[in-house]
């Protein structure tokens, strides 16, 4: 009984260990998640009033721990400075990037055209991006599992 609970606590701290290794990449895409709700934030504040971009910035809610100083980054420093905080896939940066250069620098219409093209781009990466995350998490989880199960078998 001893043997079987220690080889089960083997591969159960395998499995673990595999979870851990894809948790940057399920990071990102739940921080890509969160960029794109922000942006539909964005959009819909400006095509229904031009506010000021610290006021938007301000009345968008998340109650997240991981995106907390983001959020303070955010209020503080501005969009492109805060993008600097986000561990996403090198597209959606760039993306990011292009359009915190021209956030608050052109009229409402103008904006809002590159809000929606920014949003189109941002949800195209995610959506590879996911199939990709979940892809890889769900084969380094079977090669830990399975690395786990033939250290079990060796100790036991």
């Amino acid at each position: 009984m001893k043997t079987a609970l220690g080889a089960l606590t083997v591969v159960i701290c395998f499995f673990l260990l595999g979870r851990k290794a894809t948790e940057k990449e399920r990071i990102s895409l739940k921080q890509l998640e969160w960029m794109i709700k922000l942006i539909e934030h964005i959009k819909i504040c400006v095509s229904a009033s031009l506010l000021p971009l610290p006021d938007i910035f301000s009345s968008f809610r998340c109650d997240e721990k991981e995106m907390t100083e983001f959020m303070n980054t955010l209020k503080a420093e501005g969009f492109g400075k805060a993008a600097e905080k986000l561990d996403m896939p090198l597209s959606a940066q760039g993306c990011i990037y292009d359009l915190a250069s021209t956030l608050g620098r052109l009229d409402g219409e103008a904006q809002c055209e590159k809000l929606e093209q920014a949003l189109d781009r941002l949800t195209q990466i995610r959506d590879e991006h996911g199939k990709e995350t979940e892809r890889k998490s769900k084969s380094v989880q079977a090669l830990f599992s399975l690395a786990g199960a033939l250290a079990a078998i060796l100790m036991f």
